[in-house]
């Protein structure tokens, strides 16, 4: 065990070398004290690095704005490769589930009429781009996205009603990763004490600004007698795309 240890602690010691500079407005260890994976040196958080792990804080409360204004800095940081083991989101693809969405909102994000949309089945939504302002894509450019779409999460935490009511509507969409700028490794972020275990089980990365989706499925509810529930349907629709 002994052994063991030494290894794991040589090999993030490794990982962390190369972060960034002591003199860099984020220190050469992001958010050192709060790591539990960092076996390295604990420096102190730099104001600035307080004040990106409160905005962090704030986004993870479903508050956008203070991650919004730093978003821009964040993604030059992943640019000069800086802090990439946290900040740096993995390989797509990214999902996007909107769920219990009025049908006329729905067709107005896809930019189409709402009587142009099928009900009661499967069917796609095309291609597209979110862009800020718009109530599901955020007013500062923020939003969550995820690697993997999980039922047992999904069921619990976003489609709150088992029964959907006529007319609304389950989406997912698949973003094009090279139509967007997003940030942020959930199983390493998941390592910051002050974050929720949430960011991890739910493979949680972020995006800024207009985001190019390349697929979208959806369903909008009958409200009939024996329609699937929406967890059934949540589930077929996984298969589609």
């Amino acid at each position: 065990m002994k052994i063991q240890k030494i290894q794991e602690t040589v090999f993030h010691r490794l990982l962390e070398k190369s972060q960034a500079n002591k003199d860099d407005p984020y220190g050469e260890y992001l958010f050192a004290p709060q790591r539990k994976d960092l076996k390295g040196k604990k420096e102190k958080n730099t104001p600035k690095e307080d004040e990106l792990l409160k905005a962090f804080q704030d986004h993870y409360n479903n508050e956008e704005y203070t991650l919004g204004n730093i978003a821009p800095e964040i993604l030059d940081l992943i640019s000069q490769g800086k802090y990439s083991k946290v900040l740096a989101p993995p390989p797509g693809p990214y999902y996007r589930l909107l769920a219990e969405l009025p049908v006329a909102s729905f067709a107005n994000f896809l930019g189409v009429k709402a009587n142009s949309l099928r009900i009661g089945e499967i069917s796609e939504g095309g291609s597209g781009t979110m862009t800020p302002g718009g109530r599901y894509s955020g007013s500062t450019g923020i939003h969550s996205w995820t690697t993997k779409l999980d039922p047992k999460w999904a069921n619990k935490d976003i489609l709150v009603r088992k029964f959907m009511k006529p007319g609304e509507v389950i989406a997912i969409i698949v973003a094009d990763e090279s139509g967007g700028d997003f940030f942020v490794n959930p199983r390493e972020m998941s390592n910051v004490k002050e974050m929720p275990k949430y960011v991890q089980t739910q493979n949680e990365v972020i995006s800024y600004g207009s985001v190019s989706f390349e697929n979208c499925v959806y369903y909008v509810a009958t409200g009939r007698k024996g329609e699937p529930s929406s967890h059934e349907i949540f589930k077929q629709l996984l298969g589609e795309i």
